[in-house]
C-alpha cells in the first residue's frame, strides 16, 4: 500500500490531505496493551518523510481506536497533509470527537483561526513618521557601521600586548587594558555576528535558497506542531483564547507559588566563619608577580607530569 500511494503522491502534483484509518502508529507510545512492530512503524514514517507531509495534530486524544473488550487503545486515526494544503489553509486544526457504535473516534479537520490577541513586537510602522525616528535610525546604522574597523583596532591592541609581556614584564595597567580591549573586541564581534546572520536571513528572502522548500517545510511543521489550538480544561477540549489563556496562566502561577512551609530557621548557628583579615583576603586582585609565579608553577608541574610518565613508560619496556 505504501509503495501504491509514494507512486500516487509523486505522479500527481496537487495538494494532498489522506486521512482515515491506517491501521498503522508511528511511535510504540501511541499503542497499549497492544504489539508494537518496529519495522512496519518506521516504514510508515518513512512514507510520511519521503513525501513531505505533516500529520496534523489531534487535539488532546491519545488514541483514537479501543478495542471491543475494552483493552487495547492505539491511535490509527490521523490527517497527512502536504505542504500545498498548508499554503491555502494555514490555521488547520484536526479535532476528535467521542465514540459512538464505532470502534473508532470520528476525527474533523477544519481552518480555523483562534485569535489570542496581538503579539509583541518591537516596533510599529506608525513610529517611522514621528520626527526625528529616521535620523536615530541612521546613525545607529551608521555607528554600526564602523564596527569592522573598531574590531580590528581592538585586535592590533590585544595583539601589541601579547607580544608585549613575551619580552618583557607587563604593569597592572597595561594587564587592565588588555582585559578591557579583549572584552570590548568580543562584544563588537558578536554584535557584528548578528549583523550577519539577520543579512544572510534577508538575502535567502530575496534571492531564495535551493534548500528554501526543504526549511519551509521543517519550519511549517514545527509551527503546527507547537502551535497551540487549544486546551483540556477539566477535561473538555477548549479552544475559547480567553479562556485558554487563562487557564495557561493559572497553571503557570500555581506552579510558581510559594506553598506554605515550616522550613528550619539559620539563626542562632554557631558555624566557623572567616575573620575579617581572611575575608579580605579573598577579595584582594592578584599582582602581576603572583600571576607570572603561577604560570610558571603550572608549567613546572606539567614538565614533572611528562617526565614522570616517559620515566613509567622506559622501565615498563626495558628502554
Amino acid at each position: 500500500m505504501w509503495e501504491d500511494l509514494d507512486k500516487l503522491v509523486f505522479d500527481i502534483n496537487l495538494p494532498w490531505v489522506i486521512c482515515g484509518d491506517f491501521n498503522e502508529v508511528r511511535e510504540e507510545s501511541k499503542k497499549k496493551n497492544c504489539n508494537f512492530i518496529d519495522c512496519r512503524a518506521r516504514r510508515f514514517n518513512k512514507f510520511i518523510n519521503d513525501n513531505c507531509l505533516i500529520d496534523v495534530p489531534l487535539g488532546d486524544r491519545k488514541y483514537t481506536r479501543i478495542s471491543g473488550d475494552g483493552k487495547k487503545l492505539s491511535k490509527l486515526d490521523r490527517f497527512l497533509v502536504s505542504e500545498k494544503v498548508f499554503l491555502i489553509w494555514e490555521n488547520l486544526i484536526a479535532t476528535v470527537f467521542d465514540r459512538d457504535i464505532s470502534d473508532h473516534c470520528p476525527i474533523m479537520l477544519r481552518d480555523s483561526h483562534v485569535d489570542f490577541g496581538p503579539k509583541p513586537i518591537k516596533i510599529f510602522d506608525e513610529w517611522y513618521e514621528l520626527e526625528g525616528v529616521q535620523q536615530v535610525i541612521k546613525d545607529t546604522c551608521d555607528e554600526l557601521g564602523n564596527l569592522v574597523k573598531e574590531i580590528k583596532e581592538l585586535k592590533k591592541v590585544v595583539n601589541s600586548w601579547v607580544q608585549q609581556v613575551e619580552n618583557r614584564n607587563v604593569s597592572e595597567a597595561e594587564l587592565k587594558v588588555y582585559l578591557d580591549s579583549r572584552k570590548e573586541m568580543f562584544e563588537k564581534d558578536k554584535t557584528k555576528s548578528n549583523m550577519l546572520k539577520q543579512k544572510a536571513r534577508i538575502r535567502w528572502t530575496i534571492s531564495g535558497d535551493e534548500n528554501m522548500k526543504y526549511f519551509h517545510l521543517v519550519i511549517r511543521h514545527n509551527y503546527n506542531k507547537c502551535n497551540i489550538r487549544g486546551l483540556s480544561i477539566n477535561g473538555i477540549w477548549n479552544e475559547q483564547p480567553e479562556e485558554t489563556k487563562e487557564a495557561a496562566r493559572t497553571h503557570f502561577k500555581r506552579q510558581f507559588e510559594q506553598p506554605a512551609l515550616n522550613r528550619p530557621s539559620l539563626a542562632n548557628l554557631n558555624d566557623k566563619v572567616l575573620s575579617s583579615d581572611d575575608a579580605n583576603l579573598l577579595e584582594e586582585k592578584f599582582t602581576e608577580l603572583e600571576i607570572w609565579s603561577a604560570i610558571k608553577e603550572c608549567a613546572n608541574n606539567k614538565a614533572r607530569d611528562r617526565m614522570g610518565s616517559i620515566s613509567s613508560f622506559s622501565k615498563k619496556f626495558g628502554k
